[in-house]
């Protein structure tokens, strides 16, 4: 998965994101994440690091987030 994150990162140079308007949590380690610029960086680390659905979890629960809604993708 090197390359594939290594051509994100490239890719990702030439973006500009917005700053999130409503809390971001990364699933790398549940923390809110404030700027776009890094949510981008975490974007791309991600493709090499694992997810943390149990941090992403705690820092909701810290946040006093009671439920949840998941939207599966998109059928044929």
């Amino acid at each position: 998965m090197s390359p594939a994150e290594d051509a994100l990162r490239a890719h990702a140079a030439s973006l500009t994101p917005a700053d999130p308007v409503r809390p971001l949590l990364s699933n790398a380690d549940g923390q809110v994440v404030t700027t776009g610029a890094e949510f981008l960086r975490r974007l791309v680390n991600q493709v090499t690091r694992p997810v943390r659905w149990d941090l992403t979890m705690a820092g909701l629960a810290a946040l006093g987030v009671t439920r949840t809604v998941e939207l599966p993708p998109r059928g044929p």
